[in-house]
């Protein structure tokens, strides 16, 4: 699982790579765990969904639910997000888990912010592999979140050229660090984040391959 850390204002959390040009980028959510949806107001077993938020003008991709999950959603789905040029990069992504409902208003289970998502990715031209990210609700860590990034350039992209500073992002045998990624609660003081790969192993049996 994810562990995270303190907020630190020394660190930069809004510098885009150079280098981004134009790109796809997927981002396969998977699953999550110990969201807190077992029992929402009396009502049962949440069905939760996933909404990705990014870029200047907030556009948000929506997965289906999966109902009567509880606190335990499996989506494997996948979001891709065109970028036409570096502008369009989202300097940050927001991640919100939703409990849907039939015949009232739905509410909201967990969120979490990625800043510096381009350079994160920037490091891993070939994907990330899987991560669990953290889930906070109010400020408190509440459950994790298993997504995968894939960056594709483009044309004149030089995306993973080598021009990145290589101190931004270091690899810990199966750990991920970085100290510019930060992950944050919006309305929160943000938290840093060791992001982990999960071993293909513990896959087995409990996610459908993305076709």
């Amino acid at each position: 699982m994810a562990t995270y850390h303190g907020y630190d204002p020394k660190v930069p959390m809004y510098n885009t790579p150079r280098g981004f040009r134009r790109g796809v980028m997927q981002v396969d959510v998977q699953m999550a765990t110990d969201i807190k949806g077992d029992k929402i107001c009396g009502y049962g077993k949440a069905s939760p969904y996933v909404q990705m938020i990014y870029g200047v003008d907030k556009k948000t991709l929506t997965s289906s639910p999966h109902e009567g999950a509880g606190s335990s959603p499996i989506w494997n789905q996948r979001f891709v997000c065109n970028f036409h040029n570096a502008s369009m990069l989202p300097t940050f992504v927001h991640f919100e888990i939703w409990n849907y409902h039939r015949s009232r208003k739905d509410n909201q289970l967990g969120r979490v912010s990625i800043e510096n998502l381009p350079e994160f990715i920037a490091r891993y031209p070939y994907g990330t592999g899987f991560l669990w990210l953290p889930i906070f609700r109010k400020g408190v860590h509440k459950g994790d979140m298993m997504v995968r990034f894939y960056f594709e350039g483009k044309d004149d992209s030089y995306f993973g050229d080598g021009q990145f500073e290589k101190d931004r992002c270091v690899s810990y045998g199966n750990q991920l660090h970085s100290e510019h990624c930060a992950v944050s609660d919006k309305g929160y003081r943000p938290h840093y984040i060791v992001l982990e790969d999960v071993p293909v192993a513990e896959l087995a049996g409990s996610i459908i391959s993305l076709q």
